[in-house]
């Protein structure tokens, strides 16, 4: 049987969740039925290192801006290539990979036209919204959400048919996580306080300004916690003028971007996700298979993911009096346990 050719179209392969999956995906394709090409519309230069395990199956273009003499080339030179190697379908990652792919294949006149959303549109103007419902939506022949909540709103706000929806969460591959040796650390650090995480892009809707105010006031109750934040971003220098401010700097550790995210997992205690925004959250999903507790602001598929007090803790997203008593393991209470989790003595 002739193999299926498959074309994802993504922004970039710079180290983000959405572009974590894809090389996961394209890593785990059955590639005796598959054949999987991935186009990437943002140069080499800032590809991460976990893209390099799929470096042969990676065409890049130079489209950091579409809307230009420059990116307008890039973008004839990709439908040439969509229409010369007779892709079965095109499967789009992101927006200006959404524009790109979607019309781009349709122009060429190739492929079942598959667009994966990822979020739930919180950065969405007036513009994204004309453009996805009136010229992308239509183009799209099915819709790949990653989350009930994204699903959801494409049937509501953007008037998707639910018979072209398939909702597919993110995968973990729960070996790989669960062999970091965190179950190494269950008998508690010892003396030291507890350790905070947050694995996210430094982006406003990571929520990290609001996680160090929790920061704070939990300092009070444990003076001896800290925090680790992994990750890279556009608030990396003003993240850094609030810790210093703050009067954070011997409690708060940045370790820039980290590819391997698992090691960060065995350094932390309890996982912090502070999103106002999230769809299905792959670092929640990590550090459950790392057997670590999540606080987590009840946003998007977190509230499938974890069970209040059970799986982990709920808190209100942007209220960081909310997510300071769920790091401390509720109000009034500094580390009430969830059975078998790491905690300290008194």
């Amino acid at each position: 049987m002739e193999k299926i050719k498959v074309c994802y179209v993504i922004d970039s392969l710079s180290g983000g969740g959405a572009e974590s999956q894809l090389i996961e995906l394209v890593k785990g394709i059955d590639r005796d039925r598959y054949s999987p090409t991935v186009c990437c519309l943002t140069s080499g230069s800032s590809i991460s290192k976990r893209a390099e395990e799929i470096m042969p199956d990676i065409t890049f273009y130079h489209m950091d801006n579409l809307f230009t003499i420059a990116g307008l080339r890039e973008w004839v030179r990709f439908i040439k290539f969509v229409r010369k190697s007779q892709f079965d379908i095109v499967h789009s990652y992101l927006f200006t990979a959404d524009i790109v792919g979607l019309l781009g294949s349709f122009i060429a006149r190739q492929g079942v036209r598959i667009s994966s959303r990822r979020d739930l549109g919180f950065w969405h103007k007036w513009r994204h919204r004309w453009l996805y419902r009136y010229l992308l939506n239509p183009l799209t022949h099915h819709f790949n959400p990653n989350a009930s909540a994204t699903e959801a709103r494409l049937i509501e706000r953007e008037h998707v048919s639910p018979t072209h929806v398939t909702t597919i969460m993110n995968g973990v591959d729960i070996y790989k996580f669960s062999s970091n040796g965190h179950h190494q650390m269950k008998n508690g650090p010892g003396p030291k306080g507890p350790v905070f995480g947050i694995v996210a892009s430094l982006a406003p809707v990571k929520g990290h300004a609001i996680l160090l105010e929790a920061m704070s006031e939990v300092l009070q109750a444990e003076p001896l916690a800290k925090l680790l934040i992994a990750g890279s971003g556009p608030l990396d220098e003003w993240l850094h003028r609030i810790v210093e401010r703050s009067g954070l700097s011997e409690a708060v550790e940045f370790l820039g971007y980290r590819p391997d995210v698992e090691s960060v997992y065995g350094e932390i205690d309890i996982l912090v996700s502070a999103s106002h925004s999230e769809a299905t959250s792959n670092t929640i999903m990590e550090a459950m298979a790392c057997g670590l507790p999540v606080v987590s602001t009840g946003v998007g598929a977190s509230l499938e993911l974890i069970q209040d007090g059970r799986t982990g803790y709920l808190c209100e997203p942007g209220d960081a009096e909310s997510m300071t008593d769920q790091m401390l393991c509720g109000p009034g209470a500094s580390y009430r346990p969830i059975p078998g989790w790491v905690h300290w003595p008194g």
